[in-house]
């Protein structure tokens, strides 16, 4: 990693978790360039190329890039692996770190900017009838994770979790993600108290605001010593939260998988 003020720092962020992949290059708070890729030859052809032609087209290289940050899951057993892959091809040739973050904190924190207070709960299609799902308490526009299921659930069993608990009764829920587009009549019928949805513009994860908190992590973890502590939840280790195992081992085990290397 080449010297540079921790505020400076040249970042590559990619997330090939979800169906449209995401890809950005920015320098401390200053956007370079960001992408979308979706397409029939699949994250593990697109995301390479798409980390190729941003390097291109800003004239840098991965030479100059001073930190790594990748989404971490939850997300499907291969999709997830891509962009780690990646991150730590470059990370063993030059050294680079590398920093996790959930998928749930990245739209959770996009979420609060907009809602600043009250509670959030992220709901991302998990397939097969089922969401990956968090929820957070919202203070000055930050998220701070109240609750989660360490795999995945059906959405009736989420949406009845939080009609139980009183504290929603009174503050505003906002929902978001994925999860929303085949199941929100499921949190319409059992929600009890007030609610909104986002709209889907708000459920595709901005690897720009990624790139942003994998920032805030490495500086908050590199000045661990100082007493500063992340205002957020991303993952220090590298573990892919999977939240299930590959398709042929659940078929064999049927038990969720919470995390891999």
């Amino acid at each position: 990693m080449k010297a540079t003020m921790p505020h400076g720092l040249t970042t590559l962020s990619m997330d090939s978790a979800a169906q449209v992949g995401s890809t950005a290059l920015l320098v401390g708070e200053r956007l370079l360039v960001r992408d979308y890729f979706q397409g029939e030859s699949g994250h593990a052809v697109l995301l390479p190329a798409k980390i190729v032609e941003l390097l291109t087209t800003t004239g840098l290289s991965c030479a100059d890039l001073d930190l790594i940050v990748v989404t971490i899951g939850p997300g499907a057993f291969a999709g997830l692996r891509i962009a780690l892959g990646c991150a730590k091809g470059i990370a063993l040739v030059l050294g680079t770190p590398v920093v996790g973050v959930s998928n749930l904190d990245l739209l959770a924190a996009a979420a609060a900017a907009e809602q600043q207070e009250g509670w959030l709960s992220v709901v991302v299609d998990a397939r097969r009838g089922e969401i990956f799902a968090a929820l957070y308490r919202l203070e000055n526009g930050r998220p701070h994770k109240h609750t989660a299921p360490p795999w995945a659930i059906s959405p009736a069993a989420w949406a009845a979790t939080l009609a139980d608990m009183p504290e929603l009764q009174q503050d505003r829920l906002c929902l978001t993600g994925t999860g929303l587009g085949p199941y929100a009549n499921v949190f319409r019928d059992q929600l009890t108290g007030p609610f909104i949805m986002a709209p889907e513009s708000a459920w595709i994860a901005d690897p720009f605001l990624l790139g942003r908190l994998g920032q805030q992590h490495f500086v908050y973890s590199s000045s661990a010593a100082e007493g500063k502590h992340s205002p957020f939840s991303p993952e220090s280790t590298m573990l892919l939260d999977y939240q299930r195992r590959p398709d042929a081992e659940e078929k064999k085990y049927g038990t969720p998988c919470i995390s891999g290397p």
